[in-house]
């Protein structure tokens, strides 16, 4: 376990601590990253990069639990942000896409296909008012 500084090389700098397994001097394996501002993460390292399962937990609220590729949100997951609104389903390279279920804050709730963060393809959206729109969807429409 230890304190440190991670610098990326787009500049960016976390400050945080880490507790788990290691491998070659970089976390690898189970472990806990808690970052200065307040997010943390537990579970699944490879080469120091979130791989596998673990959960997510943002400065702001938000919360992110499934499976990680190359430390982007990749495969099943569901978010929670702090607004009330989830999101249970797929994701590739940190975005939503696949087959899902979103649940707005205003009652809403989508379940459908998904494509680059909007919904596309074949989906059933189930307004607040009890409307609903059952078909193909473009681009979010």
């Amino acid at each position: 376990h230890g304190r440190g500084k991670k610098i990326y090389s787009d500049g960016g700098v976390y400050e945080g601590t880490y507790e788990g397994e290691w491998k070659n001097g970089l976390p690898h394996g189970k472990g806990n990253w808690k970052c200065h501002n307040g997010s943390s993460y537990d579970g699944e390292f490879k080469d120091d990069l979130r791989n596998g399962t673990g959960t997510e937990i943002y400065s702001n609220g938000s919360l992110y639990e499934g499976e990680w590729k190359d430390d982007k949100k990749h495969g099943r997951g569901v978010t929670k942000w702090p607004e009330g609104g989830t999101y249970e389903g797929e994701w590739k390279e940190d975005i939503i896409d696949g087959n899902g279920t979103y649940n707005y804050e205003n009652g809403d709730v989508y379940t459908g296909e998904w494509s680059a963060g909007k919904r596309h393809g074949k989906g059933v959206m189930n307004y607040a008012n009890q409307d609903s729109y059952d078909g193909e969807w473009k681009e979010g429409f």
